[in-house]
């Protein structure tokens, strides 16, 4: 990423329209947290490193996260790129692109990405990556949120000839929600094994909605009912705060529940019936305000795995 002024660096994309809802990713700070620094890091996993992949990418290139849409960006020198994650119009010079591919671009070419029509967050990667100095091992923003940095211009390492096609490491598959409520499946914490039988059934049968004040922080989840659940995981929590994770699921209150995200804070003290699998949280940073979800419990050994064959598909690790 560069303050330099457009177009005095050889390979520079420029972001024309819609700055303020760009900025910088990748995977996040691998180890930050025990300095009190959110992990931050691309909302959606599986966007970002499918992005990367069509491209022949290594899978944790820098690439560009773009919050609901309507931007418009430039190259200054020959490229390709690769857009996913929420479902928008794509053009080019104004002409219909797909997503989901790789698209060539000639020097000042002009990119235009539509009002998100489904999803929260899109990705844009580059033939090679963004350059970008990292902090903490990541090229996420030093900013306590990867969201507090608007990106305008990101510089990028490749210039090469077009014609020559990328292979892609791997291609798309149906991994987003589709259908009118989602399962969010959670690793169980001790309180949650605690629970009498009556009360986790009463959790597993009810339909949570996500609250509009849902952000990359966390989803705010609402229900109705679950005063007894509540007041029963309180009741096995320690009231001293600790640590907290990625998929935390904190009872502030028992009408609102709070699932935290990628750019959650580190400590917290509220009560919790688990932690949902890593997975189902790419799914859950794109849906809307309103659309239901459901918490079923499963075992940490069956998480592990299928995340690890996640990451595997996607090139991330061997």
């Amino acid at each position: 990423m560069t303050n330099t002024p457009i177009n005095t660096l050889a390979n520079v994309l420029s972001v024309t329209k819609g700055a303020e809802r760009v900025s910088l990713q990748d995977i996040g700070r691998p180890a930050s947290q025990s300095l009190g620094v959110p992990a931050s890091g691309a909302a959606d996993e599986y966007g970002f490193l499918l992005a990367n992949n069509l491209l022949g990418n290594n899978a944790n290139s820098p690439a560009l996260e773009v919050v609901f849409g309507q931007i418009s960006f430039t190259v200054s020198s020959s490229t390709r790129i690769a857009i996913t994650g929420a479902n928008c119009t794509v053009k080019r010079n104004g002409e219909p692109e797909k997503q989901g591919t790789c698209i060539h671009l000639h020097a000042n070419d002009t990119i235009e990405l539509g009002a998100f029509e489904k999803g929260n967050y899109a990705y844009i990667a580059i033939k090679d990556g963004f350059n970008a100095t990292p902090w903490l091992e990541s090229a996420v923003s030093k900013h306590e949120s990867s969201t507090n940095t608007l990106v305008a211009e990101c510089e990028f390492g490749y210039e090469g000839n077009i014609t020559e096609l990328p292979k892609p490491l791997c291609k798309p598959w149906p991994f987003y929600v589709d259908s009118e409520t989602a399962v969010l499946r959670f690793i169980p914490s001790p309180a949650w094994l605690n629970l009498p039988k009556v009360l986790k059934e009463k959790v597993v049968a009810t339909s949570f909605t996500i609250d509009a004040n849902s952000n990359k922080m966390g989803f705010r989840l609402n229900a109705d009912g679950l005063d007894a659940v509540a007041e029963r995981i309180k009741d096995e929590t320690s009231p001293f705060s600790s640590p907290v994770s990625f998929g935390q699921i904190q009872l502030p209150a028992a009408a609102q529940w709070i699932v935290l995200m990628k750019d959650r804070q580190t400590m917290g003290g509220y009560p919790s019936i688990g932690t949902v699998m890593k997975t189902d949280l790419f799914r859950l940073s794109q849906l809307r305000a309103g659309t239901t979800v459901r918490f079923i419990p499963i075992a940490f050994e069956q998480a592990q795995l299928q995340l690890s064959a996640f990451y595997q598909r996607l090139n991330l690790i061997p």
